[in-house]
């Protein structure tokens, strides 16, 4: 039986492959199909381009948390969450450690109670405003990625079936570090399946840690580098004809300024008297930010505010149609925001609603054209020619997986 193992090393910038960093998957690289830069959308749903072969204005998938208080979670419990606000604020606000525990706590306990989308550092008091995007369902289930065609619809018509246990969703519980989704790949080698999902964040974990430049990260290169090959032989052993796809979905810069967003929205909002969750709310991204008007009045007296702002046009700027054409961004989308608000390259959201403690010094999420943003792609085998692929985008990825399915 002819197996495809797909794996996904988040993060992983075209500029890691080489002979002394990733001797492995350099070797790999000239003895297979070898895209050597893989474009990405400006987007947080990769997964759905590559799933799909869709950009995100042509399936609607933009940002991994959409505004959608019909479809929230949190939509039955709106005044439990509000008195979880008032606690959290009342008694750990002021102090950044006892409030990492509070949010741990409170992280676990909805996971328990099956809620799908995590509180991360989201104001509790907003929660019932949002709902995952692409992770709403499970990627087997018909109505996943707004029910277009996918991988794995495309699989299932074929009979052929998906080992996803090693992959991710934000929807999923945790399963384990890189080595423990590596050694469930192996352990699930059988008849069953014919297409392997593997999901490695090593990459992703210490570019934002360590920066993408680092010495440390070389080292740490190094080492995942070897943990790929001895997986490889150790699959081969039990399945010789299996083929592989390692694939770097973009890349990752380094973080050369901060920018508190929050801090300046709420200075504007208070010149008119607006409150947060009374007349806006907002969702702060480390590259993005979005804005939505809760009434007519604080869309007309703050959105030109907004828009004007010198600071706010200093470290970034909103989305246009014209620019949302030019990205593929799903322009007037109202889940992504009223107003939507890009960070320019380099410039780092902190605090963000997902890190609030320390800022990365590495990051990705900015608009598609820097060479440290592309990721890279490599399929090997014993049937897959030999040959070198300049560029091709996140999307094209879908049919390279389309052909293995």
């Amino acid at each position: 039986m002819n197996k495809t193992v797909y794996i996904l090393l988040d993060a992983f910038r075209a500029d890691y492959i080489d002979e002394y960093n990733t001797p492995f998957l350099y070797n790999c690289s000239q003895n297979g199909t070898y895209y050597k830069e893989v474009l990405p959308n400006l987007s947080y749903c990769e997964r759905t381009e590559i799933f799909t072969g869709l950009k995100p204005s042509e399936s609607g998938m933009f940002t991994a948390i959409g505004f959608d208080p019909e479809q929230s979670p949190y939509k039955s419990y709106k005044y439990i969450f509000l008195l979880l606000d008032f606690f959290e604020k009342l008694i750990f606000s002021k102090n950044r450690r006892l409030n990492r525990i509070f949010r741990f706590i409170l992280s676990k306990t909805l996971s328990r109670l099956n809620f799908k989308l995590s509180c991360y550092n989201i104001p509790l008091n907003i929660l019932n405003y949002f709902s995952l995007t692409e992770d709403k369902y499970s990627f087997f289930n018909n109505k996943s990625f707004n029910g277009n065609e996918s991988i794995f619809t495309i699989s299932k018509k074929k009979g052929v079936n998906i080992f996803y246990d090693s992959f991710t969703a934000l929807n999923f519980k945790s399963n384990g570090t890189d080595s423990d989704r590596l050694r469930l790949a192996i352990d699930n080698s059988t008849d069953n399946f014919g297409l392997y999902f593997i999901y490695i964040a090593a990459p992703d974990f210490l570019g934002h840690k360590l920066g993408p430049n680092s010495y440390k990260l070389s080292s740490e290169l190094k080492q995942l580098d070897k943990q790929l090959e001895v997986f490889k032989t150790d699959f081969l052993i039990k399945w010789p004809n299996s083929s592989f796809i390692f694939h770097g979905d973009h890349g990752m810069r380094e973080v050369d300024s901060h920018f508190n967003i929050i801090e300046s929205i709420n200075q504007i909002a208070q010149k008119y008297n607006l409150r947060f969750n009374k007349d806006f709310i907002y969702f702060v991204d480390s590259t993005m930010f979005r804005i939505w008007f809760l009434n007519d009045l604080c869309f007309k007296v703050l959105s030109d505010d907004l828009v004007n702002s010198d600071l706010l046009n200093c470290h970034g700027q909103f989305v246009t149609k014209e620019f949302a054409n030019k990205f593929n961004i799903p322009f007037g989308d109202r889940k992504y925001g009223d107003l939507l608000w890009i960070a320019n390259k380099g410039v780092l959201l902190f605090p963000d609603f997902f890190h609030n403690d320390f800022p990365k010094k590495g990051m990705h999420g900015y608009t598609p054209g820097d060479k440290s943003e592309h990721g890279m792609c490599i399929e090997v085998g014993n049937t897959v020619p030999k040959k070198n692929i300049k560029k091709i985008e996140l999307n094209q990825i879908f049919q390279i997986l389309k052909n293995k399915s």
